[in-house]
């Protein structure tokens, strides 16, 4: 790039003598001449991955891995050092009590099956019972520039992480009245059914040893 500057008019604009004077007009004038701007591609996306759709958790796998959420670099236009946050909320809730995982720069994050079981506790899920989840990632470029990618659903299944009495009289209050009665072969009612059983035999130590 060429710029022709007139040395005369600098230095009457800037009386300022010697070299550093010099310098400090070419620098202003350069300023004002060209301003440089990063220009964000209309195009840019957030596209993400689940792993799966649908994941169903188990104590016995708490220290597997249960899930991946990954996405590629988005074209910016510009060489942007993004950070990026993974959220995740019950569906329709439009992210306004969300779980937020930030991770840094990179482009993915796999959940172990205690640490999204905690997550998802914590959202209000019911342990034993399928909820379907959205699932978003932002980049974020600065304060106020935030790019966030479509809705991915996710359908999730925690389990109890600790056997707790009242939690377990829930799950057995939801039991269809066939459960109580002649279906308690079923597979879900054996197992609500042996949950209840545990947690009082919990609760028992618990007020025995106090």
């Amino acid at each position: 790039m060429n710029i022709t500057l007139n040395l005369n008019r600098l230095f009457a604009k800037f009386p300022l003598r010697g070299i550093g004077g010099l310098a400090l007009a070419l620098l202003i004038t350069s300023c004002e001449k060209e301003e440089i701007k990063a220009v964000m591609n209309p195009n840019a996306a957030v596209v993400t991955t689940l792993s799966s759709q649908n994941v169903v958790l188990t104590k016995e796998n708490a220290d597997k891995d249960a899930l991946t959420i990954s996405w590629a670099k988005p074209d910016y236009g510009f060489n942007a050092a993004a950070t990026y946050t993974i959220l995740m909320d019950k569906k329709g809730g439009n992210f306004a009590e969300a779980a937020a995982f930030s991770t840094g720069g990179e482009l993915k994050k796999t959940f172990k099956t205690s640490e999204l079981n905690a997550a998802l506790l914590k959202l209000g899920l019911k342990a034993g019972t399928a909820a379907d989840l959205d699932v978003r990632v932002q980049a974020i470029l600065g304060p106020t520039t935030t790019l966030s990618s479509a809705l991915s659903s996710l359908k999730a299944t925690p389990y109890l992480d600790k056997l707790d009495l009242k939690e377990a009289q829930h799950l057995v209050a939801g039991m269809a009245p066939t459960c109580l009665s002649i279906n308690l072969t079923k597979p879900m009612c054996l197992w609500r059914m042996w949950l209840l059983k545990m947690a009082k035999s919990s609760s028992a130590k618990t007020t025995n040893g106090m």
